[in-house]
């Protein structure tokens, strides 16, 4: 039995697990649909090697945010066959999106650093191809999860009754059948090392060397050499130019920096949880830290588009002219509904006086 007080803590817990839940799933969805319409509709942007790999990750976001939203509305029967495919979708989603952020590292890299092999090496064949084979990577590294992923009781796994209270052991999940073993074990190695460790470690090290490029460089050398791209884009050679340029370049690679490092701050807990509970046994609060790192999971695909409004001029330009288009669309939308309903209504209070009279006949 359980204290009426745990209780009242779990209640509120689960409560304000849900409204957060929620609002980031809302915000999210709506907030990469924003991205993807302001990329797609600008056609600079479109030619941008940056943007596409932007682009990728607010699909990757998008559509993982979808999945999870759609797991939740599923009901028990339908989640049980489901369930590898969902595990496998879901995990080569989040592999996707650091594949991503690792190929936008290297992009930002050659372009600053070496950019005379931009035109080269980053042309917009090159970024296509690159983002077809990061999709590719992604689903292949995860396949193991659709034969050994498996809709659950808890009771299967020991270490599950004593962290459930008792009316929700019986409870199921989508599971790896080989939790705890030795084979999950060096799973899990492999994919601490290729898919978080290998991904961070380069990201990392690039964007020191773009930032020490950027910070400690002479601004018209830069500029110069800059001139090579051509997504920069500058023919003045002024110093209030160059100037503005550097600014440009500094920010974008802030607002870069701080989505990567955002997004491997809150992938962290739910990998250093997964790794302490497959590998060395540890079960304490599993189910209640799960639940709220799981969250946390979500929150670099909803947090994303607001720092690129942030950060890039171009984005917050394209944001305020895509925006009342959409405004427009959606009171459109609505009007047409209510129409629609009010028709219907209309239609059965037209239909309703003759089958009255119909029946008393």
């Amino acid at each position: 039995m359980t204290s009426p007080e745990f209780d009242i803590v779990y209640f509120l817990y689960l409560i304000i697990s849900i409204t957060v839940f929620f609002t980031v799933l809302f915000v999210g969805i709506n907030a990469n649909v924003v991205v993807l319409i302001a990329i797609l509709g600008d056609k600079k942007m479109r030619k941008s090697a940056t943007s596409l790999l932007l682009l990728n990750l607010a699909v990757a976001d998008l559509l993982y945010l979808i999945v999870v939203l759609l797991w939740i509305a599923f009901t028990p029967d339908l989640r049980a066959v489901l369930c590898p495919s969902y595990k496998w979708i879901h995990n080569s989603l989040l592999l996707g999106s650091v594949e991503t952020y690792t190929a936008i590292s290297l992009e930002r890299y050659i372009a600053l650093v070496h950019p005379m092999k931009v035109k080269h090496l980053c042309c917009r064949r090159n970024v296509l191809i690159s983002m077809f084979l990061i999709w590719i990577t992604a689903f292949l590294l995860e396949s193991p999860t659709v034969l050994e992923d498996r809709y659950m009781a808890k009771d299967h796994f020991p270490y599950f009754q004593s962290l459930w209270q008792t009316d929700m052991r019986n409870q199921s999940s989508c599971s790896n059948i080989y939790f705890g073993t030795k084979k999950m074990k060096w799973f899990w190695y492999a994919e601490l090392l290729f898919t978080y460790f290998l991904p961070f470690l380069v990201s990392s090290l690039l964007y020191f060397k773009i930032c020490r490029e950027l910070w400690s460089s002479n601004p018209r050398v830069l500029h110069r050499r800059a001139r090579c791209s051509e997504e920069e884009g500058i023919r003045n050679s002024t110093d209030a130019s160059i100037k503005s340029a550097l600014r440009s370049r500094k920010s974008v690679i802030k607002m870069l920096i701080i989505c990567m490092v955002m997004f491997f701050i809150c992938y962290t807990p739910m990998t250093i949880l997964f790794f302490l509970v497959g590998v060395l046994d540890w079960h304490v609060l599993y189910v209640e830290l799960s639940m709220s790192f799981a969250m946390l999971v979500m929150v670099p695909s909803a947090a994303n588009p607001f720092l690129y409004a942030l950060f890039s001029s171009t984005f917050r330009l394209r944001v305020r002219a895509v925006m009342p288009r959409l405004f427009d669309i959606c009171c459109n939308c609505f009007s047409t509904m209510v129409k629609k309903i009010d028709s219907s209504k209309i239609r059965d209070a037209e239909l309703a006086p003759n089958i009255d009279h119909r029946v008393s006949a």
